[in-house]
């Protein structure tokens, strides 16, 4: 492999683990507008409770493009008041203008003010496929709950707060 080569995959690699921190900042941020950098117009993000829903195709949360995702994930973000995203054992596979990367999340998330017991942290898997138009950016986004702890109640007892 020539250096120019290896200098291009190391590029390409480097830019879709910045992608991926984009994602999980503009969540913790509740800056949900930086996921239209990121995100192709034609993007999915879906969220599956376990593994058997994602080999069953069927998600609890699902964009159909762009802002539909984000419309639906800032929705959802929104009802709470703290996120934590944090992203590890990121895997990167390259073919041409397309690539997969596959990685651990650990998602804690709690309201303004919690008392015992309220919140929700995830240990997931995340299936991203991105592609290489003016920058790589995300087309489709798989976040697969694998373990759950505490309620999902802290979702679904505010109102979203949320102008996209």
């Amino acid at each position: 492999m020539q250096q120019t080569d290896r200098v291009g995959l190391i590029e390409a690699k480097l830019s879709i683990q910045e992608c991926l921190a984009t994602w999980a900042d503009s969540l913790d941020r509740s800056e949900y507008e930086h996921l239209n950098d990121i995100w192709t117009e034609d993007c999915q993000f879906r969220t599956f409770e376990n593994d058997l829903a994602y080999q069953a195709g069927k998600p609890a949360l699902s964009g159909s493009d762009r802002a539909d995702s984000i419309a639906q994930l800032g929705g959802l973000l929104s009802r709470i008041g703290q996120t934590h995203h944090f992203i590890g054992n990121i895997r990167i596979e390259l073919n041409g203008s397309e690539a997969r990367a596959e990685c651990l999340v650990r998602t804690y998330h709690a309201p303004p003010e919690p008392t015992q017991g309220q919140f929700w942290e995830s240990l997931a898997r995340m299936y991203v496929r991105l592609e290489r138009r003016d920058r790589w950016r995300i087309r489709l986004q798989d976040y697969v709950v694998l373990i759950g702890l505490g309620s999902l109640d802290i979702f679904r007892r505010r109102k979203p707060v949320l102008s996209v």
